[in-house]
């Protein structure tokens, strides 16, 4: 709950210092370099800061300093009493404060945000855009910087790989009984870090805090290793994941250190300790006895994990000990029907535990070398300069983009090719999705970047992003379930302090827990709880249309299987073309298509790799003429000035992705697009923008080197004869990697072509946002609606006072906001789970016709949906879609009545 405070909430500093001016003397508080805004009040009563000269302003003292006796001094009684705060509107309070409402005046409520600027000095008093940080780096910083960064990887390596202890923990940790103590320790885990929340262990001494932060780590472990046998990716990633946590932790307590010095120290620790992972794993895999052939990942090496984890193949099945050859081997037909999907899923996971265990090293290693890279481009930033601030937004735009092209590539192509890949991705990418905005929040004050704002492009519209009412869906759509526990501990929080009393304040919330009820109660929670519901259905849409696409073409799969080569190439390249016309089809589904159809056809007579290569062939014509038809779509479509309105053509962001792409030439920006972004909205944003054909097309050919051939590589080896291959492990680690490059390469081109886009934003800018001749009509356009605009906003305020949502309003989109919440939480519930809940395993290769626990739907489309979660799901889903519709549908008909618009 202290993270997500981070957004409204900004830590408190005390000290202060007197600057001497030759005009006067001015008292400049602390705050001016701290992360929260100081409170301002004018000599001659009442104004915002921004109206007030730079000599003719002074610093209103904090709360807890009025009436407080010099140090040293025994307070007298009246002191005692004058340190109390006074009721609020009282007259005391007035006079103590006479720039705040007395409890007759009328004051509109304001949003931190506002309060924010209306508080904030002028420019010209500013002196730095961040805090003063000219401390040096010391001996015992270096140390606990190492430690931070070794413990975490150390444990991980240790305890989880191959060459140390990885089989003995396993193996250990496996039985039933300790599971459930995993359980029960995380219970206590969670009672603990509420305890903490409730007891402000924060303003503990240094050591207390330092004692406490250990036994907080130490839990966490345990509750790791106890379940590492149900999530083994999940106790390596959040060993890894604790060495950042505690870097942001010193960076927090030692922040006047120079970042320089601060980033360079963890940037070389990291690199050091990456490249002895690496070092030490390579020779390891050449070197070690463990087989006759080393370590290296082969059959033998698979059938000696097999042996030494057999304490894992008793314990992972709750039904019973498995045993290899007969429930997890190519022969297992001795299992019958009921009792083989449970065994299934034990199986896998036991594989997982194997892949774990002989790539842990390698994963700490590219988890350091990634810190490390980070820290190395935020040590050259000096955030005191204002280009440097915006090169670090520039970084944090591109990051954003590669994370958010990770989760959608988990959730599409990878996860039908290697589930257990694309459920690492997925948690790796959320974890620091959320591990980033939380630095940047750190690192940037919000006031800073409104003040930015009035210089940078970029910083505008990344304010402007921060405050609309898209961004705080998303925020719902992530701490949504963690808002009601965060106030309940408040509450308690603010019980524990009148207890101790250290809080006499009236109300239910401590002061930071008011300031951000005071601003969630200031939003716009009709437009919001609309948005939840958009993001809702987008992500079940495309959820959905991944499931449909792999049944379709496993259905072609099994037509196509009896035809000729020749003619199965025409029809791939046919389907794959129809198949990109279509907006919820991902492209990967169609490459991993054609490497499945053609390579079955032709692998038997000229080898993997020539088959591989013609499907690929076969694939980037289908996409390039897809590509055609959908910029053909956009063309058409931009002829319309609504289309041209929604898609924004007036603004900077559009114009500045226009003007990468209408750059003569190849450049990295343009190729980064085309080859990075989305398939259809990609290619019919061309078109709407009427980029030049030919130039697309050359721009999208690399596609054929990031993700085409690569996925096609991995369909073929999804059908190829196990039997006759050679070794399949092998195999099996070549579709792993070309999964994994193609991925990286999406990810990678997603962080480039925002990085270029951001770049182009601030440096055009101003000229991207003057008037343009052709877009005059849209101009004209937004002005003519602007009063349906603004009168839906008026009826559609939660608290406005030409508001018009009734209780019977406000119930219908709240409640259809929670459905949509509660079944979003489900569909991601059965996608990480490693037991699905909603939708049966299908993938490309299975048959429709076969049973569940041969893969398939026993001939039935329906069946893909698991009874009765997935259904009574999908039945939310649809309460939701239906409800928001009908409200949408209502409130427009309603502005556009009382704004005298027509529905034409």
């Amino acid at each position: 709950p202290e993270l997500a405070m981070v957004f409204a909430v900004n830590s408190k500093r005390s000290s202060e210092k007197v600057m001497e001016t030759g005009t006067g003397s001015k008292r400049v508080s602390a705050d001016l370099q701290s992360r929260r805004p100081p409170t301002f009040t004018s000599p001659t009563g009442s104004g915002t800061a921004s109206s007030i000269g730079a000599a003719s302003w002074k610093i209103a003292p904090p709360r807890g300093d009025v009436g407080k006796p010099a140090s040293g001094q025994t307070p007298t009684r009246c002191e005692k009493r004058s340190m109390r705060p006074a009721p609020r509107g009282s007259q005391e309070a007035i006079d103590r404060h006479p720039s705040r409402p007395g409890p007759h005046d009328v004051a509109p409520r304001m949003s931190h945000d506002q309060q924010a600027e209306q508080h904030e000095p002028p420019l010209e008093a500013q002196s730095t855009l961040s805090e003063k940080r000219d401390e040096n780096v010391t001996p015992f910083d270096v140390f606990g910087i190492g430690l931070t960064c070794a413990v975490p990887t150390g444990v991980a390596v240790v305890f989880f790989s191959l060459p140390f202890f990885g089989l003995q923990t396993f193996n250990a940790v496996a039985t039933h009984s300790v599971g459930h103590i995993g359980e029960i320790v995380g219970l206590v885990l969670v009672v603990w870090l509420s305890a903490l929340y409730v007891l402000d262990a924060h303003r503990a001494a240094f050591s207390m805090r330092a004692l406490v932060l250990i036994a907080t780590y130490f839990l966490g472990m345990v509750v790791a290793f106890l379940k590492s046998v149900s999530y083994p990716w999940a106790v390596v990633l959040l060993s890894l994941c604790l060495g950042p946590s505690g870097l942001f932790a010193i960076r927090h307590a030692r922040w006047r250190v120079r970042r320089f010095q601060f980033y360079i120290f963890v940037a070389i620790i990291c690199f050091l300790l990456g490249g002895a992972l690496a070092n030490y794993w390579f020779v390891y895999l050449q070197e070690s006895s463990y087989t006759e052939n080393g370590a290296r990942w082969s059959s033998e090496l698979k059938e000696k994990l097999i042996q030494d984890t057999q304490a894992v193949y008793e314990n992972v099945h709750s039904a019973g000990p498995l045993v290899y050859e007969r429930d997890c081997g190519v022969n297992n037909t001795e299992v019958e029907d009921d009792a083989q999907t449970a065994i299934k899923f034990a199986c896998s996971r036991v594989d997982t535990i194997h892949i774990v265990i002989w790539t842990a090293p390698a994963v700490a290693f590219v988890f350091n070398m990634f810190v490390s890279v980070f820290c190395l481009l935020q040590a050259r930033l000096d955030l005191d300069k204002e280009e440097d601030v915006v090169r670090l937004l520039q970084h944090f735009a591109g990051l954003i983009a590669f994370l958010v092209m990770g989760v959608g590539a988990s959730m599409t192509y990878v996860v039908g090719t290697s589930p257990v890949m694309a459920q690492a991705i997925f948690v790796f990418s959320v974890v620091a999705f959320i591990g980033l905005v939380t630095f940047v929040c750190f690192e940037v004050r919000w006031s800073v970047l409104c003040r930015l704002s009035e210089k940078s492009m970029l910083a505008k519209y990344m304010v402007k992003a921060y405050r609309s009412d898209l961004m705080k869906a998303m925020a719902i759509c992530v701490w949504g379930p963690a808002v009601p526990l965060f106030l309940f501990l408040d509450s308690v929080r603010k019980l524990a302090r009148r207890h101790k009393g250290t809080d006499s304040s009236p109300g239910f919330l401590t002061e930071s827990g008011s300031k951000v009820w005071e601003e969630v109660c200031a939003w716009n929670w009709s437009g919001i709880l609309s948005k939840v519901c958009m993001l809702g259905i987008l992500f079940v849409v495309l959820l959905l249309g991944g499931k449909f696409t792999f049944i379709l073409f496993s259905w072609l799969n099994s037509v196509l299987e009896s035809f000729h080569l020749v003619l199965v190439l025409g029809l791939v390249f046919v389907v794959g073309f129809f198949m990109f016309m279509l907006p919820p089809v991902p492209g990967s589904a169609v490459y991993v298509f054609a490497g499945i159809v053609i390579g079955k056809k032709a692998m038997a007579d000229i080898g993997i790799w020539a088959a591989s290569i013609i499907a690929s062939l076969v694939a980037l014509g289908a996409k390039l003429l897809g590509s055609c038809g959908q910029y053909g779509i956009g063309f058409r479509l931009g002829k319309n000035i609504k289309v041209q309105k929604i898609i924004g053509v007036d603004t900077v962001p559009t114009r500045a992705i226009e003007k990468i792409l209408k750059t003569p030439g190849l450049g990295l920006g343009k190729l980064a697009i085309l080859v990075g972004g989305p398939d259809w909205p990609t290619s019919v944003t061309c078109g709407i923008l009427a980029m030049n054909i030919p130039q697309m097309l050359m721009g999208t050919l690399p596609v054929y080197f990031v993700s085409v051939f690569p996925q096609t590589v991995v369909g073929a080896l999804l059908v190829m004869d196990k039997d006759t291959s050679g070794d399949p492990e092998f195999w099996a680690q070549v579709s792993s990697a070309c999964t994994s490059f193609a991925a990286m390469a999406q990810a990678a081109a997603s962080l480039i072509a925002a990085y270029k886009i951001t770049m182009t934003i601030e440096r055009d800018g101003e000229e991207l946002a003057q008037p343009r001749a052709d877009h005059e009509e849209v101009a004209a356009l937004t002005k003519k609606e602007a009063k349906f605009v603004d009168t839906l906003q008026d009826i559609t305020s939660w608290q406005g006072r030409g508001s018009r949502m009734t209780r019977r309003r406000k119930g219908t989109i709240v409640f259809a906001a929670g459905c949509m919440l509660l079944s979003g939480l489900i569909f991601t519930a059965d996608f990480s789970l490693s037991e699905p809940i909603c939708f049966h395993p299908f993938a490309i290769t299975s048959d429709i016709n076969a049973s569940f626990q041969d893969g398939g739907l026993e001939g039935n489309l329906a069946n893909i949906v698991i009874a009765p979660v997935g259904h009574g799901n999908l039945g939310l889903f649809l309460v939701a879609s239906v409800l928001y519709e009908l409200h949408s549908w209502e409130m427009a008909r309603l502005a556009r009545r009382l704004a005298g618009i027509d529905r034409e």
